[in-house]
């Protein structure tokens, strides 16, 4: 069974999400005389939450300075906030994974990075995603994979703010990648 708190950072991610790929925000009209939106109705709908619950959702996501909410006569707004985005960009890059393709092109990408000690967490962060996505490292700051991967590397820099801090590579060879081969199952 999920805990409430569970349910709960669900429907958070959920809701941020939406908002994220809705552009960061919606302005609806009521469609009810419940006064629901199409935004709540695809959580209600669903049997995810009821409407109470979702009100208070809103609010507190509201209070945690994520998103703001603001209602007029027969109208909503809901706008997500810098660090709403920030969080909705975080639960992307959690579910991100690369496609591996039918046929490999022979070529290796490569990620070097520089990021700052003052950007450590960031920095430890994206070394966590590299290692998620597969990567092997070949030195301190140098990671490479067979599969294309550009923009899934570019989101991740840009939403972390550390494009400045890390390139991208395509090689043809790599001296010694019969380890690295073995590894991907090449």
């Amino acid at each position: 069974m999920v805990s409430s708190r569970t349910k709960g950072r669900i429907l958070t991610r959920m809701i941020l999400m939406t908002l994220a790929e809705a552009g960061g925000g919606l302005v609806e009209s009521f469609l009810d005389p419940y006064g629901r939106t199409r935004f709540a109705n695809q959580f209600i709908e669903k049997g995810k939450i009821d409407r109470m619950r979702m009100r208070k959702k809103l609010l507190a996501l509201e209070k945690q300075g994520l998103l703001t909410v603001r209602e007029k006569k027969n109208e909503i707004t809901i706008s997500l906030e810098a660090a709403g985005l920030l969080q909705a960009h975080k639960y992307k890059i959690e579910d991100m994974k690369l496609a591996r393709p039918d046929h490999w092109d022979r070529k290796w990408r490569m990620v070097l990075f520089d990021v700052p000690e003052e950007s450590r967490s960031v920095r430890n962060i994206f070394k966590k995603k590299l290692d998620d996505l597969a990567f092997v490292q070949l030195q301190h700051s140098v990671y490479v994979h067979p599969y294309a991967c550009h923009n899934e590397i570019e989101y991740i820099r840009t939403a972390y703010d550390i494009k400045q801090y890390v390139k991208m590579v395509i090689v043809d060879k790599i001296e010694g990648d019969t380890v690295l081969r073995k590894h991907f199952d090449l």
